[in-house]
């Protein structure tokens, strides 16, 4: 009991006390996010692959939206090796699918007279007392394929391919190596097989950023940089009103890649981080702080939505197999 209570006053007590005993600091003390906001996360956003992002939700119904630390745009900016391994298995999937193509084109264009060259092979088999021994079974295999016997290195060839492709499926940063080793695995909770049919969000290199646009899909000729709504104003008349599909920003590169971030969330858009126009790297240095997106209202219906159709942090960790302190 006696112990308890040191530890207590250690902890309660003067700042520099807990010098004396460090045992009582938490491993990872939590941040700012953490103690006022209830943060979610959406993976795979508007059905492609590895486009994440979060939702920190106040008490008062603000939403802060941005990109989630899996997202390839920061994953590959921290792990700069998984995007060189990426390119490869683009590479790979490429070539196994020309590969399987060319296969199956070669397969179609004999038709008829490849049935007709490999019935022949056996008559002239049979005609030589080759019978359906081995030997025979070697000259059958030599004659040239016909459609059913060239299926399945047709479809070895896809399998091929589609294994490739695989790999570059899903959350970036760890989560990339980590599914790899389970198996594969998609986003939002479905399977690897339903995850390898979604498009590949595009990235490029923070060396490539040319800006974050924040004037595009809106109607109104004010600019979006310059809302700044606060107290009574979030309810008033003629507000942008954001649906989850609509284009937030979209983040441009100098080589004409670009990456359309939508609202994520239903709600009045109340600011967006006009910091990114100047300081486009904070997007991808700090996402989840001086990197995000925007501000939004929410009505109470909605945040209940989101609330139960988004992951909680702890899922969406495990989902993409990284570690708490990449939540930044």
């Amino acid at each position: 009991m006696a112990e308890e209570e040191d530890r207590l006053l250690l902890c309660h007590g003067d700042p520099n006390d807990w010098n004396e005993d460090v045992g009582s600091l938490l491993e990872r003390p939590p941040s700012l996010l953490q103690q006022r906001f209830t943060t979610l996360y959406a993976t795979d956003v508007g059905g492609v692959a590895g486009h994440d992002m979060y939702c920190a939700l106040l008490p008062n119904g603000v939403c802060v939206v941005g990109l989630a630390p899996s997202h390839p745009l920061v994953a590959y900016h921290r792990h700069p090796e998984l995007r060189e391994a990426a390119a490869a298995a683009a590479a790979a999937a490429a070539a196994a699918s020309t590969e399987a193509a060319a296969v199956a084109a070669e397969v179609e264009g004999a038709g008829p007279s490849g049935a007709a060259a490999m019935e022949e092979g056996v008559a002239a088999t049979e005609a030589a007392g080759g019978g359906t021994g081995a030997e025979g079974t070697a000259e059958v295999a030599s004659a040239p394929e016909t459609s059913a016997g060239a299926e399945p290195a047709a479809q070895d060839g896809e399998q091929v391919a589609t294994e490739q492709q695989q790999q570059q499926q899903g959350g970036g940063g760890r989560a990339w190596k980590k599914r790899q080793r389970d198996g594969g695995g998609g986003g939002g909770g479905g399977g690897g097989s339903e995850t390898a049919k979604l498009p590949r969000v595009d990235s490029f290199p923070l060396s490539q950023l040319k800006g974050v646009n924040f004037e595009v899909g809106s109607r109104s000729t004010a600019s979006r940089v310059d809302i700044k709504a606060n107290g009574k104003k979030r309810d008033g008349q003629g507000m942008t009103t954001m649906q989850p599909e609509s284009c937030l920003c979209r983040v441009e590169s100098d080589h004409g890649t670009c990456v359309s971030v939508p609202a994520l969330v239903r709600g009045r858009l109340l600011e967006v981080n006009s910091r990114l126009v100047a300081h486009g790297s904070h997007l991808f240095d700090f996402p989840m702080r001086e990197g995000y997106i925007g501000v939004l209202y929410p009505t109470g219906p909605d945040q209940a939505a989101l609330r139960a159709k988004l992951l909680d942090e702890g899922a969406y960790l495990k989902l993409r197999g990284l570690a708490p302190q990449e939540l930044v």
